[in-house]
């Protein structure tokens, strides 16, 4: 593997737990150094995306963070446009229009990590193959995987988190269970381990 691949998924990985420890304290996460190669980074995005994704508030969203650490950012959804959840939807967030279609993803090794954002179903992504493929892939392959609240089933139903330690919303405790994970609980800090990571 060549020393810049290492070295963006390394950063990657370190910037994304920042992220997701600082996320909902309304501290900025710290700024990609100047003069380094763009981490790229594949957002997986479905249907009732939750609000944190791109909310307009006092805070950093998602969105802004990754922008902030100044990534290549690409959004891949199942279909031409995606709708946030309805309490996302009240609060300004509007339709997303994807970068990429799932379908066209093939292979991992294009990312230096993989995020599954927030949201209240993802089912669109779970009965997606590609999308279970690259996952896959990024698993085999060491690239970081992180995951967000309900997002964190699609690791599941991608049958990634046999052993392996997460948290997640309680909503589906069974699946991680199903899918062999020692779930740590709903509102535990940001977890790594082999390379995934959960809030």
């Amino acid at each position: 593997m060549k020393t810049k691949t290492r070295i963006n998924r390394l950063f990657a990985f370190i910037a994304v737990i920042c992220f997701m420890a600082y996320s909902g304290y309304g501290m900025s996460p710290p700024k990609d150094p100047p003069g380094r190669n763009a981490v790229k980074a594949l957002l997986l995005v479905d249907d009732l995306y939750g609000g944190s994704l791109n909310i307009e508030d006092n805070q950093n969203n998602i969105l802004e963070n990754f922008e902030a650490y100044g990534w290549e950012v690409s959004i891949a959804c199942c279909s031409p446009e995606v709708n946030p959840c309805p309490w996302a939807m009240m609060q300004g967030c509007e339709v997303l229009f994807p970068d990429i279609m799932t379908y066209q993803l093939d292979d991992a090794l294009e990312w230096d990590v993989i995020v599954v954002v927030p949201g209240g179903s993802h089912s669109n992504l779970m009965n997606c193959p590609f999308v279970l493929s690259v996952l896959s892939q990024a698993k085999a392959q060491g690239i970081p995987i992180a995951a967000w609240c309900r997002g964190v089933r699609l690791l599941a139903e991608a049958d990634i988190i046999d052993g392996v330690e997460i948290t997640g919303h309680i909503d589906s405790e069974d699946e991680y269970l199903a899918a062999g994970a020692e779930y740590l609980g709903n509102f535990e800090p940001p977890t790594e381990d082999n390379g995934i990571l959960t809030c």
